[in-house]
């Protein structure tokens, strides 16, 4: 619009100009008689002519220009509405895959005797068997002693080795307790895999997280916690919820040293960034090593548990 209007303006100048060029020669000479006279008045129009079509190709130029910004302001509107195309569509599948996780949830079921427990409760059952089972094996925390050394930089050899022990024997009682819903793990994976690798080039995610953290419970994040602690299977949806649900300072459910220190020796996160480093849950030489020590080392642990329990 704006170069049609530039070339109307243009054309009735230069025809202005010719006209009132035309005007003062016929003024000053008068009408010219015969074809030598026309010549004349014609060959008058020379330096006019050059004049404008020095001016008709600035002209161009000028409308070049104006083509190139137009064009430019044309592909900057074009990425801004595919950014919120994208961002549109981002949105739009994470408000789905939260509604089909919502949905799973209610859909998963267990009979228990005569009763069929269905959705939040499984998990929570789950959870508290595991829990129980932690609790009857003390393994439920690091013993004082072990405790106050390691604060002061000062853990022996066999302070050590009894600290993998913990962490194997930990991991093995999750293991062999939680009960693995594959519907609502997988869900929640493919749930977390888009939060955090489908959002758009320049987009900020954590209104998204929160968003998705909103819609869990403490008894989804710890199911899915413990579910990280008891198999590397989940490694990708543990470096994905390690941004969000499993930061300590948003974490729903209560994290015990030892939780935090596994899932931090297993997947060499520190929960406040996400790089997956070692693909072995237990380092399987430090296993191989205490496993024929297991005796000695579970009496040793057991020993100072009950010292700590016999001072209160």
């Amino acid at each position: 619009m704006k170069i049609k209007t530039y070339s109307i303006g243009i054309f009735s100048l230069v025809s202005v100009g010719y006209a009132f060029y035309l005007i003062l020669l016929l003024i000053k000479n008068g009408i010219p008689n015969g074809f030598s006279e026309f010549g004349t008045l014609g060959d008058a129009f020379g330096t006019l002519n050059s004049l404008f079509s020095g001016l008709g190709f600035a002209g161009i130029v000028v409308t070049l220009f104006v083509q190139q910004h137009q064009i430019r302001e044309q592909e900057k509107e074009y990425i801004q509405q595919d950014l919120r195309y994208q961002n549109d569509q981002y949105e739009n599948t994470l408000h789905r895959y939260i509604e089909l996780y919502k949905q799973i949830l209610l859909e998963i079921y267990q009979p228990d005797e005569n009763i069929e427990v269905f959705g939040r409760d499984i998990l929570s059952a789950s959870i508290k068997k595991t829990l129980e089972s932690i609790r009857l094996n003390s393994t439920s925390f690091y013993p004082r002693e072990i405790r106050v050394r390691y604060l002061s930089n000062e853990l022996t050899r066999e302070d050590k080795e009894t600290i993998q022990f913990i962490h194997y024997e930990h991991h093995r009682l999750i293991k062999s307790n939680m009960v693995w819903q594959g519907r609502i793990i997988q869900t929640a994976d493919l749930l977390f895999r888009h939060l955090e690798e489908k959002a758009p080039a320049g987009y900020d995610v954590s209104n998204s997280r929160e968003l998705v953290m909103s819609q869990l419970t403490h008894i989804e994040c710890q199911y899915f916690f413990l579910i990280c602690l008891s198999t590397k299977k989940v490694s990708r949806m543990a470096q994905h919820m390690a941004s969000s649900i499993f930061q300590l300072k948003n974490s729903k459910f209560k994290m015990s040293e030892i939780d935090r220190d596994l899932f931090e020796y297993a997947y060499k996160i520190k929960l406040n960034n996400a790089v997956v480093k070692d693909r072995n849950f237990i380092d399987a030489s430090a296993v191989k090593k205490f496993r024929k020590r297991k005796k000695l080392i579970q009496a040793r642990y057991r020993a100072m548990i009950n010292k700590e329990t016999l001072s209160k």
